[in-house]
């Protein structure tokens, strides 16, 4: 959100009408913000149930309000409290510009779908960030500095020097891949900044040319490239270049520009340097491209981020999922006992308060066929072989149609489903999941070049019985992603981290697409299974192998 300009003076006469007509929008914009944040805070609630979700980042817009209005609050406490050395009160026409710009960005918020922050600082050069994180200067963003930090306690007028690899995104909207950009800048201001730079007003001129340099200089960079170029041609190839260094899902953000004081088909040196912004891939609005008044009620919908995401018609499942669904803690009420193990007590405990599977799993699914690889499936029965109860041993054998379920009609798998669990189950649950042979090699051939990046994924399902469930690992998101599937996980530190890191590094090219799975954030049950001394363990695996189990179901939840 680019700084104010003052609108024109007015006399002493329109001081007091002009005072009650701010304070009349200032209070319609406070009462706005906070019905939205009760509103965002709700959803947000919400959607974490169902999908883990970053912490709430939408408090920014009471900070940026906060900071707009502090000297309108001032000139109102100043015409309480007056003082004999008071200081002289700011001019109303001031502050209305301040209130003038911060209408324009709710305004332009209120045309946005899927908002999940204000205000937040993205880095295109991810060592920088970690040398700022490392100093401390984003320490108390924790993880989620990661991708992006919020401007909220960042002195602003420090930022270009503290900041010079990031720049500043004032809205993240339809679910991270959209940045927007509002800029207040009147034409008359982006004129006068041409003409700082040494631009000259030729009428004759048919063209752009002398925006590509300055009394004839040659190229664009002086305009365009240059540390005394036009900002806001430098903003756009700084946010360009910052959502190739941050996609989300292997996908670009797309930028958008809103120019809340500028026509476009007016003036063709405004033209060129909106030309020029579109040039960089963004999406320029311009005067007249946004409704002039948007009703907060109608939009406050739109505005929260979807409680779904698009996810493809058929899911991939991975082994976290599998293991959630055949175990019983997800299908009966377990009790707490001394002898079990952390991870089997915690899944417990949070199954009591949120059901896995009516809550999350069924909604989510829906009526999608599932689908996952041979390796997925060996892991799971070779986990279930070694510590599995007899009925989660069941469940996995409905799940897949095998033994002696391997004739048994859709329908009937069902029911024998529903006889193993004390939940409803729907009735559009597509058994059994198909099995599919992963192909690894077939499956990097049809994938960008940064897939194969994806093969030294570290070891997060350990198993003692085959030492080594990497290959379950590999086969289910670089099946999912070779066939566009989306892959459902409760594994977040091979989703969120290895994956999106590996892609980070290795970058998209224009056309490509990066793996799309979904992390569900409840999906930590492990299973039940039998008491530690009724596990069968093979003969050549010793103590040491029984005790690494115990950290599977941690690190792969």
């Amino acid at each position: 959100m680019s700084e104010a300009e003052p609108e024109p003076g007015l006399g002493a006469e329109n001081q007091q009408a002009l005072d009650q007509q701010l304070a009349q929008r200032i209070s319609a914009l406070r009462d706005e913000f906070a019905k939205y944040l009760s509103k965002a805070h709700a959803t947000h609630a919400d959607l974490s149930i169902v999908l883990e979700q970053p912490p709430a980042e939408y408090d920014s817009i009471q900070n940026i309000a906060n900071q707009r209005l502090a000297a309108y609050d001032k000139h109102v406490n100043a015409m309480n409290r007056p003082t004999r050395n008071q200081k002289p009160a700011p001019k109303l026409d001031g502050l209305a510009a301040d209130v003038a710009q911060l209408e324009n960005f709710w305004r332009v918020a209120k045309t946005s779908s899927g908002i999940l922050a204000f205000q937040k600082l993205f880095f295109w050069d991810r060592s920088t960030m970690l040398q700022y994180k490392t100093r401390g200067g984003l320490s108390h963003f924790g993880k989620w500095a990661r991708k992006g930090a919020l401007m909220t306690g960042i002195n602003q007028n420090s930022f270009s020097k503290h900041f010079e690899h990031a720049i500043k995104v004032d809205i993240v909207a339809q679910n991270g891949l959209e940045w927007v950009r509002v800029c207040s800048s009147t034409e008359k201001k982006l004129l006068f900044d041409l003409a700082k730079l040494g631009w000259q007003n030729d009428s004759d001129s048919e063209s752009d040319e002398d925006l590509n340099g300055v009394n004839g200089s040659s190229g664009s960079s002086k305009i365009i490239d240059g540390d005394d170029s036009l900002e806001l041609l430098r903003d756009a190839h700084k946010l360009a270049r910052a959502a190739r260094a941050n996609p989300l899902r292997g996908q670009i953000p797309r930028v958008r520009f809103v120019m809340t004081r500028v026509a476009s088909g007016r003036v063709k040196e405004i033209d060129a340097i909106l030309d020029k912004i579109c040039a960089t891939g963004a999406v320029v609005q311009c005067v007249g491209d946004i409704p002039e008044e948007v009703n907060l009620d109608a939009a406050l919908s739109m505005m929260q981020p979807e409680p779904v995401p698009s996810i493809s018609q058929v899911l991939n499942v991975d082994y976290t999922i599998l293991r959630g669904l055949v175990s019983d803690i997800s299908h009966s009420e377990c009790a707490l006992q001394e002898d079990q193990v952390r991870q089997v007590r915690e899944s417990i405990e949070i199954e009591t308060t949120e059901k896995f599977l009516p809550a999350v799993f069924y909604p989510t699914v829906a009526s999608a066929p599932m689908t996952c690889t041979t390796e997925t499936v060996e892991q799971l029965y070779q986990v279930l072989d070694l510590r599995g109860s007899s009925t989660e041993q069941q469940r996995a054998d409905i799940l897949f149609a095998r033994g002696i379920h391997s004739d048994a009609r859709p329908e009937d798998l069902l029911t024998k489903w529903r006889n193993l669990s004390i939940h409803p189950v729907p009735d559009h649950l597509q058994l059994p999941i198909r099995v599919v042979q992963s192909q690894v090699s077939e499956n990097l051939e049809r994938l960008p070049r940064v897939a194969k990046n994806m093969l030294d994924l570290e070891l997060y399902y350990y198993s003692p019985a085959t030492k080594s469930s990497a290959p379950a690992t590999r086969s289910s998101f670089l099946y999912g992603w070779a066939h566009g599937l989306t892959t459902l996980t409760g594994n977040g530190a091979v989703s969120k981290y290895q994956i999106n890191d590996r892609l980070d590094q290795g970058g998209l090219g224009d056309g490509e697409e990066g793996p799309h799975f979904w992390l569900l954030a409840q999906m930590t049950r492990v299973l039940y299974g039998r008491p530690r001394h009724l596990w069968t363990l093979p003969e050549e695996e010793n103590k040491a192998d029984v005790d690494a189990l115990q950290t599977e179901e941690s690190i792969a939840s």
